[in-house]
């Protein structure tokens, strides 16, 4: 008996499940590959770096009047002295290059004393721009979320207001808390987990600051799931760039160059980091819904935003045929059914509705959506239009005999021109 048997044996009976489970990594391999695709996707649209260079350029314009802003926030009541002396202990020290933290934040409380001698209209100028600053952070992170319609402007003053004054309080209040915690933390605690719990506190504090203003600021609803993941990839990615930019500030580069002059490009450099650090945490948190949807690979695919329009007008036929809720779909329900992102989905309803298929009944935040055309003599032909082919190019009107003339065939076609209702007709059933 040759000894190799038993051992082809084995293997003659480990092929199966061997090639099973290879066959399983395949299709893995490629959804990890659509995914960095789509993620590099989003990134190039929503220019993370030339917006967070845009937004360094706002910062360093409107940094002194919303820093005078927000110390003058510590001066309403005595007891908020010490919160004042944590915040400029902490957070600023946080949000600066950690070198030349202490002469950075010395130049800017003397700006910002200088600030708080203005006459009223003077301080009324500074209000009003330390909030264009926090106006030019809410349009990005709109732009980044795709909003369409922005929040009146009462409810959007109100809200720059509260990040204004109230955030630098909560969050001084937090860091304070978290330093007194952590210098009783030996004799109380003797190290261990609670006192690893403090030292990564600041990091702690930063994810769920990012997560706050991912949730308060976009005017459409993100979970909180969303925001803390984005939030606390901000801060992860921000202490990183933190540390890579210490190390870098050890080489003495920049100061060999540029020598006292250095404190300038550094803190440029460094409000950029930052800012291109919240933005990237701001990306993935308005990227995570659209992953769920399981079509995220379909966006970048040609004729996906025409498949789903019609897809959305088949279930709203269904839905009309059924009876069921007078033929009625909620956004959510419509989402599902064609396996969309909610935000995606209501701009296509909303073009759809333009062109007269649909409206939205029962107004307010629950709106449902309604077919309100007759399924038996609309057809697709204004959807592919609008969607695929728009007979208005002017390669097709400067040249009527030929392209024209084959944009118009095309329209024409039986598949185009039959009516809404045999969308929900047995496969084949319009097939001429």
């Amino acid at each position: 008996m040759n000894p190799l048997d038993p051992l082809a044996e084995r293997l003659a009976l480990r092929a199966p499940r061997l090639h099973a489970r290879l066959a399983a990594v395949g299709p893995m391999i490629e959804h990890a590959r659509e995914v960095l695709a789509f993620a590099a996707h989003r990134a190039r649209e929503v220019r993370l770096a030339q917006v967070a260079a845009s937004l360094t350029f706002t910062t360093v314009l409107s940094l002194v009047p919303l820093l005078a802003v927000l110390l003058a926030a510590f001066t309403i009541h005595p007891m908020f002295a010490e919160l004042r002396a944590g915040f400029e202990k902490n957070v600023l020290r946080e949000l600066l290059p950690p070198q030349h933290a202490s002469l950075i934040l010395r130049y800017l409380n003397e700006f910002a004393a200088k600030a708080a001698g203005l006459t009223a209209i003077g301080l009324a100028f500074l209000v009003l721009t330390a909030l264009a600053m926090i106006y030019t952070v809410d349009r990005v992170l709109n732009d980044i979320w795709q909003v369409r319609a922005q929040r009146p402007w009462l409810s959007r003053l109100l809200v720059y207001w509260t990040l204004l004054t109230l955030g630098p309080v909560l969050v001084a209040a937090s860091v304070s808390a978290t330093s007194y915690l952590l210098s009783v933390s030996p004799p109380v605690g003797g190290g261990g987990a609670a006192r690893t719990l403090l030292v990564y506190g600041p990091l702690l504090l930063s994810g769920l600051a990012f997560a706050a203003l991912y949730v308060i600021v976009p005017s459409r609803r993100v979970l909180w799931r969303d925001a803390l993941v984005g939030g606390f990839a901000a801060a992860l990615l921000g202490q990183a760039l933190r540390d890579l930019f210490t190390a870098y500030l050890r080489t003495g580069t920049i100061g060999s160059i540029y020598g006292a002059f250095a404190v300038v490009p550094l803190f440029l450099l460094w409000v950029y980091l930052v800012w291109f650090a919240i933005l990237f945490g701001a990306a993935i948190a308005a990227t995570l819904p659209r992953l769920r949807s399981t079509r995220f690979a379909d966006e970048r695919r040609a004729g996906n935003r025409f498949l789903t329009a019609v897809a959305l007008l088949r279930a709203l036929v269904a839905a009309r045929a059924g009876g069921a809720d007078g033929g009625r779909m909620s956004l959510a329900d419509l989402a599902r059914a064609v396996r969309t992102d909610p935000e995606e989905t209501e701009r296509l309803l909303a073009e759809l509705e333009r062109l007269d298929y649909l409206a939205a009944v029962d107004g307010g935040q629950g709106a449902r959506w309604l077919l309100v055309c007759d399924p038996q003599r609309r057809s697709l032909r204004e959807v592919f239009a609008r969607f695929a082919l728009d007979p208005a190019n002017t390669l097709a009107l400067r040249d009527p005999a030929g392209l024209g003339a084959w944009v118009e065939q095309a329209l024409a076609g039986a598949w185009l021109t039959q009516p809404l209702a045999r969308l929900v007709d047995a496969p084949g059933a319009g097939a001429d």
